[in-house]
């Protein structure tokens, strides 16, 4: 009978050790929301945005019977915790609508709703596509502000911001994203888009450009609530959790 080298016999049982890990890796939690089955993000350490932990299903992300989902700010087991769910099949070119029943006027200072696509690759700055919410921090002094961002934001020409004062109930945030520019909407309401000049049309705002505008890759379809500065508590002076209604992706028409 021939002699295994225990070289050989070592690395074999590490393989085995590593397969059995692996298979052994408990699956990611999953939520159905709007049709599609979204990834619950949790989080042992702090990680971004912001130096948040994310709580996972049933501590900051729940379901509602009636079909909608609930993202929130939750102090567990000592730790303040933020929500996110994101869909991991890329949709690519289309109109993304997110529709909300929170009003988005009364978000504490140190809270955060995104609601974006975002790619793990580097290219196109990470394919990012942002409609966020935030006073961004206490500290800062600003009021909440809505804001459309085609990444990187701090590039001139590539972030447009609203006031949000008109959200006082239910709201519809768009972006369309198109091979040469990407469309944003925001409006009062869980109706169709206002007309240009509607006074429900809060903000409207399209950025223009072939080489700016990301290409689709492996990107993923993004909502998070979070804390502006991860190390800090909420403000205690307005809604730490944010209810949306829907979610609803339409391809853009070639």
């Amino acid at each position: 009978m021939p002699r295994i080298s225990p070289v050989l016999f070592m690395c074999f049982a590490l393989a085995v050790g590593f397969d059995a890990a692996a298979q052994r890796k408990p699956p990611l939690p999953r939520m159905k929301f709007s049709g599609f089955d979204w990834v619950v993000r949790t989080s042992e350490v702090s990680e971004g945005p912001r130096d948040n932990l994310f709580g996972g299903r049933d501590v900051s992300v729940f379901a509602e019977n009636g079909g909608s989902l609930v993202l929130k700010i939750t102090e567990d087991e000592g730790a303040w915790k933020a929500a996110e769910v994101y869909y991991p099949h890329r949709f690519g070119y289309g109109t993304y609508l997110f529709r909300i029943s929170t009003p988005l006027a009364d978000l504490d200072p140190n809270v955060v709703l995104g609601l974006f696509t975002y790619s793990s690759q580097r290219a196109y700055n990470n394919r990012e596509i942002d409609i966020e919410f935030s006073a961004w921090g206490e500290k800062t002094g600003l009021p909440t502000l809505g804001q459309f961002v085609v990444q990187p934001y701090d590039d001139a020409g590539h972030m447009n911001s609203f006031p949000v004062t008109a959200f006082t109930g239910p709201s519809s945030h768009a972006f369309t994203w198109l091979e040469d520019r990407v469309e944003f909407a925001s409006w009062t309401g869980l109706g169709p888009r206002p007309a240009e000049g509607d006074p429900s049309l809060v903000a409207s705002w399209t950025f223009v450009g072939a080489k700016a505008v990301p290409k689709p890759g492996n990107e993923a379809v993004h909502m998070n609530l979070y804390l502006a500065d991860g190390n800090s508590p909420p403000a205690g002076k307005g809604r730490t959790s944010v209810t949306i209604e829907s979610f609803s992706f339409a391809p853009a028409q070639k």
